[in-house]
């Protein structure tokens, strides 16, 4: 059983296609995901587990869908949908989400202060793309300087006066401006 449909993490536009993002209880499969969204939003003629190409298993699942019908996909971009009495928006993709969608494992040498860790995280990955997910591994509860980043390589961030930045290559040594300090980088093929 799928326990939620969250939001998009793509604002490109292809009409009948589109990106999802969708959580799974324990015991569920991708086919439980990928049902429930056409029973939800509309036959399909297929869909894509995105997820699958990260190199950890999580119930964390980004599915692009191609829908049948474009007015099923017009009703859900103008109205969003309702799953368990919450109403979810989601925004169109374009035919190679996948390639913009990108997962970094980042090790930290220098452990941050937890206070302002997510904060300083996304002031420096602000000329990398758009950070559309962050998980802290955790050893035990304790956190260790690990972390898995998404991030969108095509949209940009905004400045403080909501202007796009520049995107800059990834690069194997990154550059964390907040600290002061480079991170490795594993970008999973």
């Amino acid at each position: 059983m799928v326990d939620h449909l969250a939001d998009v993490l793509t604002h490109h536009s292809l009409l009948k296609q589109t990106s999802l993002e969708v959580t799974l209880l324990h015991e569920a499969t991708v086919t439980d995901a990928y049902k429930t969204i056409e029973q939800h939003l509309g036959e399909t003629d297929g869909l894509r587990n995105l997820s699958k190409y990260e190199s950890q298993r999580s119930t964390q699942l980004i599915v692009v869908a191609r829908f049948r019908q474009a007015e099923d996909s017009r009703k859900v971009l103008s109205e969003g949908f309702v799953y368990n009495n919450m109403t979810f928006k989601v925004a169109p993709s374009m035919v190679h989400t996948e390639r913009s969608l990108v997962r970094l494992q980042l090790t930290l040498l220098h452990i941050p202060s937890k206070a302002t860790f997510l904060e300083d995280l996304l002031s420096s990955l602000k000329y990398c793309g758009k950070v559309c997910q962050v998980k802290q591994r955790l050893h035990e509860g304790y956190f260790e300087g690990e972390l898995s980043v998404l991030l969108d390589i095509f949209s940009p961030s905004l400045d403080e006066q909501s202007i796009p930045l520049p995107i800059q290559a990834l690069q194997r040594n990154l550059y964390l401006e907040a600290w002061d300090t480079f991170a490795h980088i594993i970008i999973p093929a």
